[in-house]
Formats: C-alpha cells, sequence, structure tokens
C-alpha cells in the first residue's frame, strides 16, 4: 500500500511540471520541447520521491539519484544542442496541421500528458528504491558497472554522430565508422542497457516485478518510438542506408566484426 501511495503521488509534480511545459509550448508554438522534457521527468519523480520520502536516506538511494541526474541531464543537453536553431521536429508539425483548430489541446493530451503517463508508468523502480533503502551489495555493483557501460556507450555513440553531422561534406552520408560500425543504433542500446543498470541498483526481491520498467523502455525503444521511426526515415532518405543496414545489426553490436577487422 504505501508503494501504491508513494508512486500515486508523484502524479503530482509530473502533472504540473507538463503543463506548464504545453502552456509554454502553446506561447511558443514549438511542441519538440517535450523531447527535452523525458529525462527531466524521470529525475523530477526521483527526487520528489527522495525528498518527501520518511524513510531514511541510504547510500543506494543517493547513488541511484546520481545516475539518474547524470544520465537526464546529459541527455537533455545533447537533445538541446541537436535541436537548437531548428524549429519544430516534422512529427509534431505534422500533427499539428492535420487539425490546426484543435492541436492547442489536443497536443496536451496526446504529446504531453502521453509522455508524463510514461513516465510515471516505468518509474516504479525508482520509487522501490526510496522505500526499501539498503547498504551497497554486490548487486548494486553490478548495476552501476552495467549502468557506466551503457552511459559510455550512450555517449561516445552521440558525440561520434555530432562531430560526423557538423561537417558538411558528410552531408547525406551515413556514418560507418566507430561505434556506428558495430550497430545502426548504439546510442539506443546504451539507452536500454542504462535502464537495465538503474533497475539492478533500485532492485528488490520483494519487488522482482518491478523488471517491466526495463523490458517496457526497451520494447518502447526497440520497437515503436526510437528506432523503427528512424529507421523508416533514413531508408527513404540516404541512399547508401540500404548497403549499410545489410552489413551492420539495428540493435545489439555487433563485436565479433571487430576480430575481423583486426585480422
Amino acid at each position: 500500500m504505501e508503494l501504491l501511495t508513494t508512486w500515486t503521488s508523484t502524479a503530482l509534480p509530473l502533472t504540473i511540471s507538463i503543463t506548464c511545459l504545453w502552456l509554454y509550448n502553446l506561447l511558443i508554438k514549438n511542441s519538440s520541447i517535450i523531447d527535452l522534457y523525458w529525462g527531466c521527468g524521470f529525475a523530477i519523480v526521483y527526487w520528489y520521491t527522495y525528498l518527501s520520502s520518511t524513510t531514511t536516506s541510504s547510500p543506494k538511494s543517493i547513488l541511484l539519484g546520481l545516475m539518474i541526474t547524470m544520465w537526464a541531464l546529459r541527455l537533455t543537453t545533447y537533445l538541446y544542442i541537436r535541436m537548437r536553431g531548428k524549429g519544430e521536429d516534422p512529427r509534431y508539425i505534422k500533427f499539428r496541421n492535420s487539425n490546426p483548430a484543435n492541436y492547442w489541446w489536443r497536443s496536451l493530451i496526446t504529446v504531453f500528458m502521453l509522455q508524463a503517463t510514461l513516465i510515471w508508468i516505468l518509474s516504479a523502480p525508482l520509487v522501490v528504491t526510496q522505500l526499501f533503502p539498503g547498504p551497497i551489495t554486490l548487486t548494486i555493483v553490478i548495476g552501476v558497472l552495467v549502468w557506466l557501460s551503457g552511459f559510455i556507450i550512450e555517449t561516445t555513440a552521440d558525440i561520434q554522430l555530432y562531430l560526423f553531422k557538423n561537417k558538411p561534406s558528410n552531408q547525406g552520408k551515413i556514418l560507418m565508422r566507430g561505434l556506428w560500425s558495430l550497430s545502426r543504433h548504439p546510442n539506443y542500446f546504451g539507452d536500454v542497457v542504462q535502464w537495465w543498470g538503474f533497475w539492478l541498483v533500485a532492485l528488490k526481491p520483494e519487488m522482482w516485478w518491478s523488471i517491466y520498467s526495463p523490458v517496457l523502455m526497451s520494447i518502447i525503444i526497440i520497437k515503436f518510438s526510437g528506432i523503427p521511426i528512424l529507421e523508416k526515415s533514413l531508408a527513404t532518405t540516404k541512399a547508401s542506408y540500404q548497403q549499410y543496414a545489410k552489413n551492420v545489426p539495428v540493435f545489439l553490436p555487433n563485436f565479433k566484426s571487430l576480430t575481423r577487422k583486426n585480422k
């Protein structure tokens, strides 16, 4: 019951913050700002629960909080740099143009509140940590190492892609070097790995059911909002993408290719 009460209470800061963001979106007429909220939303849930919890703080809860905050800050900063000066994302432009008169209120439900709801649903392991603090265990150490590997992979992949895209000579080309020679979406792979790290750090035997969170996040990225959208776009806009797709796996990195290259 305590878990349900605490978890439900996080809907309040999420609703307030997402509504404020929606109102700001109406002012600037750019729904792309919702993408910047994704990481921030989880940090809001975590620290709200941490500050409102009556349970004594522990190294475990502080550690997970720092991990989530680092993940959120890095993701938000990268997205801001990538989006800066580019206007509204084509996805939202298409949605806006499909029903201009009603977009203002429809966007609240289908864009902003939808994302807040997903954040709330996926945040169970974060809430669990606040209610069941404890010492640093082997499982937590493994979780931190898993998270750190994912953080390094995603950060490296994003930097490689950013530097590649900012060279005029690479216009219309596909990045096929570095981590992008091992996976077509190494940044998403790193993101998924981090979520499994979060779960391992937060894990308590009696809360085994919270595994749905990293599983659902993995499914969303691999099957719905992340990879499929990019795959469809790249296949139609990049002439060399089909050949690239034949040689490089879509998600799981092919580390065997490193061995072949070194022979």
